[in-house]
């Protein structure tokens, strides 16, 4: 019989108390052995019937779906150094992923059209510098996440088997046949429940040797996420933003207690340099400094276009940015009420910028 069965019959006898599974598993060192054990007839692990697990593994099998036990070589010891390290972790995809630097990259679901900019700004460099993103795969900031890399590492609070958010579905199989990776600590078939959700979030903050957080609002649920860091003395960079903007709520608090910094990308290549010095390349320029629409959105005016095209990763005044669109001071006036009117772009203090 297969040894992953045992990992099974244990992970899904024990639950969500997996450091009772870790204290088992050093004890006993694997959970065969544990299975071979005699306990109390109140203790769960009394029942020997490996029916579950069985079916478990079959599911797998037929998904496609690799298991990593807690004991394998190539399970994340970032993961085993947690408090409750997931006894099996369900992957889909490349789990050689699992062997390169790591850092979680999380934001807010509602976000700006400058938080997608740094997205694809930090995540591209960071990425071609040797780093690997993990992303809880929510909408918003952690979708464009996987969008910008092929190679990303998404953690879902479902079982592999399901998709959550469902409109996520083929994201997630483009990310799979790309040389990413789905990883989930649910058993097949599990929906995503608020408790998941909030697990699936220790998991990600746990698994990266660090946290980025693009943009947070005041209620994201990029805290736990923080507060994880927090509790296991990790680093979380996050990137500061204007009092003024609702966005960044949040990584301004997080910055008052305790994150640090980041504006520009040595800010985080340098952490990770130290840390893998043979590895990370830090001669890596960011990806996209001035990103631009590269194409005009048929949604907008040549006009709107012109404006969008001067803001990307701008924050200009009125003036700056007519003369950075070349267009007219009619011309951009008109533009840039009609794209405050569709809450595309802001205007802080005199100074523009995308939403």
């Amino acid at each position: 019989m297969d040894s992953i069965i045992y990992d099974l019959w244990l992970s899904l006898k024990v639950g969500t108390n997996t450091s009772y599974c870790r204290d088992l598993l050093e004890e006993y060192e694997t959970a065969e052995n544990v299975y071979n054990q005699t306990f109390e007839e109140n203790n769960v692990l009394s029942d020997k019937d490996l029916t579950d697990a069985e079916n478990e593994y079959k599911k797998c099998i037929d998904e496609k779906v690799c298991l990593l036990a807690y004991t394998d070589e190539l399970y994340p010891q970032n993961l085993k150094d947690s408090e409750n390290p997931p006894l099996v972790l369900y992957c889909k995809g490349n789990i050689n992923l699992l062997k390169r630097p790591l850092i979680t990259v999380a934001g807010s679901k509602k976000c700006s059209q400058e938080g997608k900019i740094n997205v694809k700004r930090f995540v591209s460099s960071l990425y071609n510098s040797g780093i690997v993103p993990v992303t809880p795969f929510s909408i918003g900031i952690e979708a464009e996440v996987a969008r910008s890399v092929d190679e990303c590492i998404a953690v879902i609070p479902c079982g592999i088997d399901k998709t959550y958010p469902a409109k996520h579905y083929s994201l997630k199989n483009k990310l799979i046949s790309g040389g990413g990776l789905v990883i989930s600590a649910q058993p097949m078939s599990t929906p995503a429940l608020g408790y998941n959700i909030v697990s699936r979030n220790h998991l990600v903050a746990t698994l990266s040797d660090c946290s980025f957080v693009v943009e947070a609002g005041e209620n994201s649920g990029t805290a736990i996420i923080f507060n994880k860091c927090l509790e296991y003395s990790k680093r979380c960079f996050v990137i500061p933003g204007s009092i003024n903007s609702p966005f960044y709520a949040g990584n301004n608090s997080y910055l008052k207690k305790g994150a640090t910094a980041v504006t520009q990308l040595e800010d985080i290549i340098n952490f990770y340099t130290v840390m893998y010095p043979e590895i990370i390349n830090n001669n890596i320029e960011t990806v996209c400094n001035d990103i631009v629409w590269t194409e005009d959105d048929e949604h907008y005016s040549n006009s709107e276009n012109a404006v969008m095209k001067a803001l990307s990763g701008n924050r200009l005044s009125y003036d700056e940015l007519v003369e950075k669109s070349k267009l007219s001071a009619p011309e951009a006036a008109s533009a840039i009420t009609t794209l405050e009117m569709m809450s595309v772009i802001e205007n802080i203090g005199g100074i523009f910028a995308v939403k």
